[in-house]
């Protein structure tokens, strides 16, 4: 009879197969892109592991990650990323998600990032005075350019100007 795993085990097998998957499409831009959509976000989270070995796999893993999303076609889940980074308190989770948000920000189709600006906004005080705030707002600038201001009296305008 077979020992049950202990949950060290079971999360490092999790992260093992996430990363079987990662390499098994590394070279397929396109199935790449698909698949860090889906378990980009989820494996940073666990960077926050109880576990060092846990933790230290991931660190691997998206190091070596990283020669792999080069190609233009690769686009990380900036919205998961960005939404991650304001719901967590790990500070390596936080790190971590800023610098994949930077990498695919510019990847990202205008309509997509003008729908970030919220997110990014929001509770932006609670970043004060840490080192990552630099970093943040030099995102936020980057949103805001593509943010569309309706011309003075029109009908987009008088829509969204406070009565």
């Amino acid at each position: 009879m077979a020992a049950t795993p202990s949950p060290e085990q079971k999360e490092l097998q999790l992260v093992e197969t996430v990363e079987f998957k990662i390499l098994g499409v590394a070279n397929k831009e396109q199935k790449l892109h698909e698949l860090l959509q889906r378990y980009l976000a989820p494996l940073i989270l666990k960077a926050a592991s109880d576990h060092a070995s846990v933790r230290g796999r991931v660190i691997q893993i998206l190091a070596r990650l990283k020669t792999f999303i080069q190609p233009p076609q690769v686009i990380l889940p900036v919205k998961a990323l960005l939404q991650q980074y304001k719901t967590t308190d790990s500070v390596v989770i936080k790190q971590l998600d800023l610098s994949f948000i930077l990498h695919s920000l510019d990847r990202v189709d205008v309509e997509d990032r003008r729908d970030l600006v919220p997110i990014a906004l929001k509770g932006l005080a609670v970043d004060q005075n840490q080192p990552r705030t630099a970093t943040l707002l030099n995102i936020i600038l980057r949103l805001i350019l593509d943010i569309r201001i309706p011309p003075r009296g029109s009908k987009d305008d008088e829509a969204t100007s406070p009565t």
